[in-house]
């Protein structure tokens, strides 16, 4: 098991200082209270890539932990990590079923492939380019980044954040997909 705390935490958020994409670029999360974000996954688990206005939700202290994930082909170089609580919800993705599925930080393990969004060189206000970049491959999406966790820790307790994002339910946080509350 990742975690070095038992977990009794039953709530969601994310740490204040995550990069949250939105169209005027990336954002602290607790700066992000009407901000147009970047939605990646529409409610059928399909990729529609948009930009929806998003209202901010201060959750109040909870218990946190920093979850580290990094590419399968090169685990030692610039791990991705995000503070999040145990209860939130990111995007896998099953290679061989082709499935899009949120699951819990707290059910996530080594053989879960991460969803990364990989943003560099790509010009983010223009969602054709976006779609250009990528390819689908029998209407699946074939992603570019494929990142496994690495470790999960618990660090203690802080006021977390999350984002109401109508219709799509999900954003681009430190550029791993979350599901939002």
């Amino acid at each position: 098991m990742f975690f070095q705390k038992d977990i009794n935490n039953n709530d969601t958020g994310l740490s204040g200082d995550t990069l949250i994409l939105t169209k005027q670029g990336k954002i602290r999360l607790d700066e992000c209270h009407n901000k147009k974000v970047l939605t990646f996954i529409d409610t059928s688990y399909k990729v529609n890539p948009d930009y929806i206005e998003a209202t901010l939700i201060n959750k109040d202290k909870k218990e946190i932990y920093e979850v580290s994930f990094s590419l399968y082909a090169c685990p030692s170089i610039n791990p991705v990590k995000i503070k999040i609580t145990n209860e939130h919800k990111l995007f896998t993705y099953n290679c061989g079923g082709g499935n899009i599925v949120p699951k819990k930080i707290k059910n996530i393990n080594e053989t879960d492939k991460i969803i990364y969004f990989n943003d560099t060189n790509l010009d983010l206000f223009d969602k054709e380019q976006f779609i250009k970049h990528y390819h689908f491959i029998n209407k699946k999406y074939h992603f570019t980044q494929i990142y496994k966790l690495n470790t999960i820790k618990y660090i203690g307790t802080e006021i977390v954040y999350d984002l109401n994002i109508p219709n799509k339910h999900n954003f681009i946080a430190n550029g791993v997909i979350v599901h939002n509350a």
